[in-house]
């Protein structure tokens, strides 16, 4: 029977992360492969499947338990249908997409507050 914990998703830039669980000394080590749609601070549900190269705990994400944010702040850029917010938080783990509709008077890399309205499915 597979172990299963919950923790907080620690994400870094280059899509891999580790879930630090409370009372617990090490990381479990989460591929990118393995991080679900989780975003840098959420509270996850982990599968543990052994150690990566005999160093580390590894696992993957099962389900995302509660997002940490539903704010980010970034600088916006702006595409000809489209827009993007890149993040401040290099650790956050995705650009959030603005639509046409949503842009309204932004301009290209202008710092804002984007609220997030539906979160990742399926990277």
């Amino acid at each position: 029977m597979k172990q299963e914990l919950v923790g907080k998703f620690i994400g870094n830039q280059k899509g891999f992360g580790f879930v630090s669980i409370e009372d617990k000394e090490d990381d479990i080590y989460i591929a990118s492969s393995n991080t679900k749609d989780a975003l840098n601070g959420d509270t996850v549900s982990v599968e543990l499947f052994g150690n990566s190269s005999g160093k580390r705990i590894e696992g993957k994400v099962i389900k995302v338990i509660k997002h940490e944010k539903s704010k980010v702040v970034g600088i916006f850029q702006k595409g000809k249908n489209y827009g993007f917010v890149v993040p401040d938080d290099k650790k956050f783990g995705s650009d959030i997409f603005i639509s046409k509709k949503d842009i309204k008077n932004i301009k290209n890399n202008q710092k804002v507050v984007a609220e997030i309205i539906k979160y990742p499915q399926n990277r």
